[in-house]
């Protein structure tokens, strides 16, 4: 397959079919990441809460993307999928020990995906969601 059939072939994947696929790609990246971490003491985890974290949201993930495929246009799930992201973002900065830890960055990454993707409405509630979320944190620090 060369590239430009790729690149066709993706283009034509409903936007949130590549949402889902860009999230499988995220989270691979982010558990790499993580066990990275963990396996020079860096993240003070065991290594039982990091499969069953890692392990659920693959599981998680890949149910999303084998939903999109089979039932595509389903609005309640484009909300659903944005909290549970932003919980899981919200895990791996507490797992991580510190609210200023590098896996913040990923609630941008859902506001602006959110964001471009699928609206303004969701933008608001990926926002409010996300603020939330962080605020928790950083209170749930111990200083």
């Amino acid at each position: 397959m060369n590239i430009n059939k790729l690149k066709s072939h993706i283009d034509s994947l409903s936007t949130e079919l590549q949402q889902s696929l860009v999230r499988v790609a995220v989270l691979t990246w982010g558990l790499a990441f993580f066990a990275i971490g963990l396996h020079f003491d860096y993240y003070h985890i065991s290594i039982q809460n990091f499969l069953l974290y890692g392990g659920l949201f693959l599981f998680y993930s890949l149910i999303v993307v084998f939903s999109v495929y089979r039932w595509p246009n389903v609005r309640w799930r484009l909300y659903s999928s944005a909290v549970i992201d932003i919980i899981y973002i919200s895990l791996g900065i507490i797992f991580t020990g510190d609210s200023t830890s590098p896996f913040f960055i990923l609630y941008l990454w859902v506001l602006i995906s959110q964001a471009i993707r699928f609206g303004r409405y969701l933008l608001y509630t990926v926002q409010a969601f996300s603020f939330t979320s962080y605020l928790l944190v950083a209170l749930s620090q111990k200083s």
